[in-house]
């Protein structure tokens, strides 16, 4: 491999290495509270729309086991999953 094709295999992979980095993870469970962090399943956010409210594009959102009510107003670029799909409501 080239020098140069070795110089732009580096930048590409520090490039793409860097905005994984960038991207946070934060979790909202029923018995957790806004007041939290909010970055782990110990000291989860309450509700949802806190936790959106919070996000910035690329972050991720792991729903805890639960039951949620309200209506939430979704933000582009930010993703929203279920920790186990089937004990969340």
């Amino acid at each position: 491999m080239t020098m140069i094709r070795k110089s732009i295999l580096a930048v590409a992979l520090s490039i793409a290495s860097g905005t994984t980095v960038l991207a946070d993870t934060y979790y909202v469970g029923p018995s957790g509270s806004d007041g939290n962090a909010g970055t782990s399943e110990e000291q989860p956010f309450q509700m949802v729309q806190h936790a959106i409210d919070t996000m910035k594009a690329g972050d991720t959102l792991v729903v805890l086991d639960g039951i949620y009510t309200g209506t939430l107003k979704l933000k582009s670029g930010v993703f929203i999953r279920a920790k186990n799909p089937r004990k969340v409501v």
